[in-house]
């Protein structure tokens, strides 16, 4: 299928989208409702709060390991992924993708990094920084008023087929996301945002489904994503455990933390002793 490799942009949007749709979306029951009133987007939020067990249900874990795989179907990819998570804001994501190498990427509770074989490694900065943080928050399905400085409930929409809740949240750098609540159901059906990315902004619409229970609380096990015009990306989640994580997993690998210090010269040398793996041939550079 051509030159056989895979552009850092399409390398770079794998890691960033695989970081972002696996930070706990959680699932809800149904919407006790009038038909001839529409509920306010914290009433939504919080039927949804209340079906996977309460706040308090969600509050009782304070670490997360999810493991799964990821598949690029139009580039024939696929990946082991495995991400930790720590209260209140700290993430490790380890992805290792078939005949190209490991990418890891993360965010300490101040500094959001990311190390791939093709690009080597980078910090995050400036929007992209901001929602880094924002999608580590351990409790994100609450949607605290330090999330989001509105949450508006634009009223039905339908999404994928199904009719939905069509809530605006807007957070304090105003960026804006929308996520669709099944009337019926209550359930999260996906959302639309802008993601950001060392290559710039990217249009993603989240498609979540196949909920089960793990330590009380529901969440989805598949998750697809259209990202930018061109590319489907699905996430299937095969585990979720609550134990087995220390503050030790999210310290900064060494050619971060040269990095954050300002010796970017040393970071690279540092990231340039592993041999980058060759990339499969069925796979296809973007021009």
């Amino acid at each position: 299928m051509g030159e056989a490799m895979m552009t850092k942009r399409t390398i770079w949007i794998v890691a960033v989208a695989a970081v972002m749709l696996v930070s706990g979306m959680l699932a809800g029951p149904a919407l006790s409702q009038d038909e001839s009133a529409v509920p306010t987007a914290r009433e939504v939020v919080n039927s949804y709060l209340a079906a996977v067990g309460g706040e308090e249900a969600i509050r009782a874990h304070t670490v997360r390991v999810m493991e799964g795989t990821m598949e690029v179907p139009g580039q024939g990819m696929s990946a082991e992924i495995k991400i930790k998570a720590m209260a209140p804001n700290k993430t490790r994501m380890h992805m290792t993708i078939a005949g190209m190498g490991t990418i890891e990427g993360g965010f300490d509770g101040e500094v959001g990094w990311m190390i791939n074989p093709m690009a080597g490694p980078m910090i995050q900065e400036g929007k992209e920084l901001a929602q880094a943080k924002r999608q580590a928050d351990y409790f994100g399905d609450l949607h605290g008023d330090h999330l989001y400085k509105s949450m508006t409930n634009t009223g039905q929409a339908e999404f994928e087929g199904k009719p939905c809740w069509k809530v605006e949240l807007v957070t304090p750098d105003d960026e804006k996301i929308i996520e669709y609540f099944n009337i019926e159901t209550g359930l999260i059906e996906g959302s639309d945002m802008t993601q950001e990315s060392p290559m710039g902004p990217v249009t993603v619409t989240t498609v979540i489904s196949d909920y089960k229970e793990f330590g009380g609380v529901l969440s989805p096990t598949r998750i697809a994503a259209q990202i930018g015009p061109g590319m489907t990306q699905v996430i299937t989640i095969k585990s979720i455990a609550f134990e087995g994580v220390t503050e030790a997993d999210f310290d900064l690998p060494a050619a971060i933390k040269t990095l954050a210090g300002g010796g970017e010269a040393e970071a690279e040398a540092v990231a340039e002793e592993a041999p980058v793996p060759a990339a499969p041939e069925n796979l296809q550079r973007e021009e």
